[in-house]
């Protein structure tokens, strides 16, 4: 049943053809480019830690899952960044890689901050949460600069 109900979300938030997704990431950024088009964050939140929502919070298992899909993830992100290096123009590659380096340093001192703040969960849990959601965020804006949709100063592809 709880699959199901899955299903129909995705029927709903993310109406794309099944044919175009090719993996539950794929389903993840899907629905996180239509957040201002009839999904939410808390729609797409729940299907990024789908893999992980049987295993209960902060226990070994569901940190191994956690640390899986944070692995998945950064993998996944780093093939749209190549993807988008080989297609920038050198100025908006050289922004890219700055604005990588300075994410980096965020997203660590962000995380953090969850993790310390988090008295509810696993702070473990919290920080891997945290940089999954994160990583899905940067991936997003990658999808949208290949897509042609996004402003950021960087996305300058090249003629």
């Amino acid at each position: 049943m709880k699959y199901l109900s899955v299903i129909l979300l995705l029927l709903v938030a993310a109406p794309a053809q099944a044919s175009e997704i090719e993996n539950d990431q794929d389903v993840v950024l899907d629905c996180v480019s239509r957040i201002d088009g009839g999904t939410t964050w808390d729609q797409c939140r729940r299907l990024m830690f789908l893999p992980c929502e049987k295993h209960e919070v902060g226990s070994e298992p569901h940190l191994a899952c956690l640390s899986t899909e944070r692995t998945a993830w950064k993998d996944y992100m780093e093939s749209y960044r190549e993807q988008l290096d080989e297609k920038l123009t050198a100025g908006g590659s050289a922004m890219l890689s700055d604005l990588i380096g300075q994410w980096v340093g965020y997203v660590s001192q962000h995380c953090g901050e969850v993790a310390r703040s988090k008295e509810d969960i696993s702070a473990d849990a919290a920080r891997s949460g945290c940089e999954i959601a994160e990583t899905v965020g940067i991936t997003a804006e990658f999808f949208a600069c290949l897509d042609g949709r996004s402003t950021s100063p960087y996305c300058t592809i090249q003629e």
